[in-house]
């Protein structure tokens, strides 16, 4: 490899001087830029399926922080860049983005970064989306609390507090970070009351620049994420004849911010560099090359004195492991390699033993590696599915013992992979009592472990089965259900396979605490969005989904719905052996509430699960609306006492309809896993998704 006047060749690939210059209208980059990003992309590309890179690698070179209340920063930069909708960023894609986030004019960065945090597209941000946003961007500063906030040249208040906003512990070798939200909340409150946002409580475009004048670190740290310190070239610095588009951005205005915390001081880079021989993976040639590295990326170069480097690996994701090859006596081998079949192992071979290790340290340290047998020991067994096993685990430092999910990756397919990272995203972002707390992820070579706590009462889905239950019981339920819901719609999350199997309960007792999980199918979404996709179990799914018309967060209303009428009745509201029948069942959406069961009900409860149950989804309840109807406001002390019995059966009606539509196995596996499947559009059944973070005791 190396690079010439007229064309740079990277891999396979090659620019000529045509194409660099095409790029350089295109874009405002200049050529040594393109060059130096096509490198880049390179590297990052061969580690994604196809010939672009994949969210998965995106998310994890372009590292921005996880946003609080709604959505994921990274996710929505991840759309800013993906032109085509194909969920894939080719290299156009990567120059055109860069160029309107770091090289475009104040302005136009301004707009990317408005669009980012307007969560709604509606042209506004609102208090939610701006506490999304200061939180973000203080997530890496500490010391005391304090906020200024200046409007013209009155200072309107300032707010200082001894306490500190980050609590900041080292657990099982990382740094876990705690935003004091109470007080950026306050914050805020005090930048509307700066602006006249009248009723809608919410500020414009315009506004929104004022905010980000006076808040340096939102720039900041939206521009830290691109890198440009790796690929981007001042123009003072340039060489004659370079591309006029070329320029460093504009340093962001020193006024204060909110909070008006100090930064931490940056960890120190770790550099190293020196001479080495590397051997592709299967070659017989050896190549001289000398290595620099810095941070997270490792650079090749023929000589020291080379302008750009021959290639270079982003380290984030790959292993590091000694290598031996008996054909090369006295030489010390370090293989670098990564899980995606496209990427190429590479070993280097170095002259000690000591100079080999200190290599294998400084690398090993930027890629966020962990074992989790140093800090867990895996029990016993409790559950398993056709990709995962599920154990109990005890944390080796406190004792204490969790249920571990051991995913192997090996055979997952991409689409499985993306439902395991959107599904890992999205419960690192929320917590909440009835959401099953993520309390740690380990991810190796072939397996990834995922660790939560464990509920001990097991699946509301058992719990059914084997009783019934009575009116208060299933309001408690449902209230608690219905707060979930609407903790999740507020963040912009859809869970799209709310059932008595992915509800867990914490006891026996006739007014337990439920813990909602399983968020494999779980969907980011803006209030007007329509998803098309179908997706769910079967008999919980709402009509529109089978519609094919579109959808959006009323289908989790439909499924607590559901779950309401099976703990009332003890069935579910459709029920046919014959799939298509089923199908068609639930999409006219007739729900027929006469019947014993139903006559024995308060009026209330009847009017509830009917406005829950409604194909109209104008007319259908919302999470608000729900917690508001005299049902749920009703003391459950009140309800005419039913007490709960055993069945006396081993089906329960409610199993014997659910079983109707499991996708059966030889095998044994936990039923939540199973039961969970994805429709394609002729309504068929594709399968099962197998990648469940299912916490409940054994079945």
């Amino acid at each position: 490899m190396g690079v010439g006047k007229s064309s740079v060749r990277v891999g396979s690939g090659e620019l000529s001087e045509k194409d660099l210059r095409r790029r350089c209208k295109l874009h405002p980059v200049c050529e040594r830029e393109v060059r130096m990003l096509r490198i880049l992309f390179s590297d990052l590309s061969a580690r994604s399926p196809g010939e672009a890179i994949d969210k998965t690698t995106f998310l994890q070179f372009f590292t921005l922080p996880v946003l609080f209340p709604q959505g994921l920063l990274g996710e929505r930069l991840f759309d800013c860049f993906d032109r085509h909708k194909n969920s894939a960023i080719s290299f156009d894609d990567l120059l055109y983005g860069l160029g309107r986030c770091v090289k475009g004019s104040q302005e136009e960065r301004l707009r990317v970064l408005f669009s980012l945090y307007d969560l709604k597209a509606d042209g506004y941000i609102d208090k939610v989306e701006l506490l999304a946003m200061v939180i973000s961007t203080q997530a890496h500063n500490t010391f005391r609390e304090t906020m200024t906030w200046e409007k013209g040249d009155t200072v309107v208040e300032e707010i200082t507090k001894e306490s500190t906003i980050l609590e900041r512990k080292r657990t099982r070798g990382r740094r876990d970070v705690m935003m004091s939200s109470e007080f950026v909340e306050s914050a805020v409150d005090r930048i509307m009351t700066c602006f006249d946002v009248g009723d809608s409580g919410q500020i414009t475009y315009e506004e929104f620049k004022q905010v980000v004048d006076s808040n340096t670190k939102i720039m900041i740290t939206f521009e830290r994420c691109f890198h440009k310190e790796m690929w981007s070239v001042a123009e003072s610095k340039e060489k004659k004849g370079a591309c006029c588009h070329c320029f460093s951005p504009s340093p962001p205005a020193q006024l204060p911010s909110l909070p008006s915390v100090p930064d931490e001081p940056p960890s120190p880079l770790i550099s190293k560099s020196g001479w080495t021989y590397k051997r592709l993976k299967g070659a017989s040639v050896f190549d001289k090359i000398y290595l620099i590295q810095r941070g997270n990326i490792l650079y090749e170069y023929s000589n020291p004195s080379q302008a750009l480097p021959e290639a270079l690996i982003f380290l984030e994701g790959c292993y590091i492991d000694p290598a031996t090859d008996v054909s090369i006596k006295r030489a010390y081998g370090l293989a670098i390699s990564h899980q995606h079949e496209k990427f190429q192992e590479t070993v280097l071979f170095f002259s000690t033993k000591r100079m080999r290790d200190e290599w294998i340290t400084a690398l090993r340290a930027q890629v966020s590696a962990r074992g989790f047998d140093q800090f867990f020991h895996l029990q016993h067994k409790i559950g398993m599915g056709k990709f995962s096993e599920v154990f109990t685990a005890v944390e080796k430092e406190t004792g204490e013992i969790y249920a571990v999910k051991v995913i192997d990756k090996r055979i997952l397919n991409e689409l499985e992979r993306e439902l395991m990272r959107s599904e890992l995203a999205i419960l690192k972002l929320i917590s909440h009592p009835h959401v099953v707390r993520l309390v740690d992820v380990f991810d190796e070579r072939h397996k990834t472990y995922v660790v939560m706590d464990l509920v001990q009462g097991g699946e509301l889905f058992e719990c059914l089965r084997r009783k019934r239950v009575g009116e208060a019981f299933a309001q408690q339920i449902t209230k608690q259900l219905l707060e979930t819901v609407k903790y999740l719609h507020q963040f912009g999350i859809i869970h799209r396979d709310i059932k008595p199997e992915n509800i867990l309960i914490s006891d026996h007792s006739p007014s337990p605490s439920i813990v909602l999980t399983d968020f494999g199918l779980s969907k980011l979404v803006g209030p007007d969005d329509q998803l098309q996709v179908p997706c769910g179990t079967l008999s919980y799914v709402a009509p529109e989904v089978l519609n094919m018309a579109g959808y959006n967060r009323e289908v989790d209303i439909w499924s607590v719905g559901v779950v309401g009428f099976l703990m009332i009745s003890g069935n579910l509201p459709f029920i046919n052996k014959d799939k298509r029948v089923l199908m068609d069942m639930i999409k006219e959406g007739k729900v027929d509430f006469e019947g014993t069961a139903w006559a024995g009900v308060s009026a209330d409860c009847l009017h509830f699960h009917q406005h829950m149950l409604t194909k109209d989804i104008t007319l259908r309840l919302t999470a608000e609306s729900a917690l508001r109807h005299p049902w749920i406001l009703k003391d459950p002390l009140t309800f005419p006492l039913s007490p709960i019995s055993e069945q006396s059966s081993s089906k329960s009606p409610n199993e014997e309809a659910s079983l109707l539509v499991q996708n059966h196995s030889d095998r044994v596996v936990s039923r939540p896993e199973v039961m969970s499947m994805v429709l394609d559009e002729r309504g068929q059944v594709e399968g099962a998704v197998e990648v469940r973070l299912q916490t409940s005791k054994g079945q």
